[in-house]
């Protein structure tokens, strides 16, 4: 940071364009299956629908800049269910918003440490524990959650706002190291699980314009929430809090 090649912005560590580009040229030389960083969406979907990935991919992270990219986006690509099979060491997949389909549910690779796919298509991980701690998945078609989380022990992180047709949030206790839940838009969330109620280590909950929402806990006692937002929840009759254990 005293070189100026790196530095704290809002909370996130940036580093100098001349440090990105030099990484960049480093990872250019390798032959694309053996890219340990992938960035560019045709690269990406040379590796997806040709199934061409390798254990020397660790990263992939797609920004639609170019307007060549952007009309790329709105074509329906078909990716196969075991896209990700032989990229078994992929820590984090960040993709665009695309019309992406499969016959079947994507499956992903449990080494995932952080995923962002808005409009993503149906995903499903590996048996076990997982290691991923950023979910973000907002405008999926995501419907229930049932008991999919309980491996996700130490997630941190989750967004699904706009997720439509969302109807209700499970136990939380199965995510005890859950610090934000971002739920905004979901029109047909109906009910949030009472152990929100206490959890211990939840700082930040948006359920904004979830207008169906109506089952909720009357009294939250949770030790850690610093920001709550239920603005446009009209259906939401009954609600007090437990003041004195409120960290505001």
């Amino acid at each position: 940071m005293e070189r100026s090649l790196i530095r704290n912005e809002h909370g996130t560590l940036q580093m100098h364009d001349l440090v990105e580009l030099m990484g960049k040229n480093i990872v250019m030389q390798d032959n694309l299956g053996q890219r340990s960083r992938l960035w560019l969406f045709e690269d990406v979907l040379d590796i997806l629908c040709e199934e061409k990935g390798t254990e020397a991919i660790e990263a992939i992270v797609v920004d639609l800049l170019t307007p060549k990219e952007k009309n790329l986006s709105l074509e329906e690509i078909t990716i196969e269910a075991d896209a990700f099979k032989k990229i078994r060491d992929l820590r984090m997949l960040i993709f665009p918003e695309a019309h992406i389909s499969s016959e079947g549910p994507i499956r992903l690779p449990s080494n995932l440490r952080w995923l962002k796919w808005p409009n993503a298509p149906l995903l499903k991980f590996g048996s076990g524990p997982k290691k991923l701690i950023g979910l973000d998945l907002q405008k999926s078609h995501i419907r229930q959650l049932d008991d999919k989380f309980k491996h996700f022990r130490v997630l941190k992180h989750i967004n699904f706002s706009q997720c439509k047709s969302l109807v209700s949030v499970p136990d939380l206790s199965l995510l005890p190291n859950l610090e934000r839940l971002n739920l905004d838009g979901c029109r047909s969330l109906v009910e949030v699980h009472q152990s929100v109620a206490c959890h211990d280590k939840l700082k930040f909950l948006s359920l904004k314009f979830c207008s169906n929402l109506s089952i909720f806990p009357h009294t939250l006692k949770t030790k850690s929430l610093q920001a709550l937002d239920l603005f446009g929840c009209s259906k939401l009759k009954k609600f007090s809090i437990y003041w004195k254990r409120w960290n505001i």
